[in-house]
């Protein structure tokens, strides 16, 4: 049986080991989420955040940081003080891999944010029931 890889032995080389930084948290006492709990809402939304985060870097490339649906922490030891974008830009910081978004340590605010509106479900407010009636006029 194959042994399983740890770490980023998976990787091959020196030089992919060092690109991938592993998780890390802003304070020893802080546990940061990365994301918050709620998955893309539909395939819909998966598709559209994979499909702007891809045109976004292929029009841009590297020169611009772009996010999908992690945390975006803007005070520092406070869990709470985050927002969710679904894709998010940040105009002057390179490209790079990240669980989460450390205003205090990057000092650069994401430049746009985008988060994707479910449609609103169907009810009895939208739909007549079988047993209304037309209004007479």
């Amino acid at each position: 049986m194959a042994e399983a890889l740890t770490g980023s032995e998976h990787l091959g080389n020196e030089a992919a080991r060092r690109r991938v930084a592993p998780p890390r948290r802003a304070s020893p006492a802080v546990e940061y989420p990365d994301n918050d709990g709620e998955p893309m809402e539909t395939p819909l939304h998966y598709f559209a955040g994979v499909y702007a985060v891809t045109v976004l870097m292929r029009h841009f490339g590297k020169a611009m940081h772009f996010g999908a649906n992690n945390g975006v922490y803007y005070k520092k030891d406070d869990v709470n003080a985050v927002v969710v974008p679904d894709v998010y830009a940040v105009s002057g910081k390179p490209q790079t891999v990240e669980d989460w978004y450390f205003l205090w340590e990057h000092a650069l605010p994401p430049t746009s944010c985008w988060k994707w509106r479910p449609r609103p479900p169907i009810s009895a407010t939208r739909w007549p029931s079988a047993t209304s009636t037309p209004a007479s006029g």
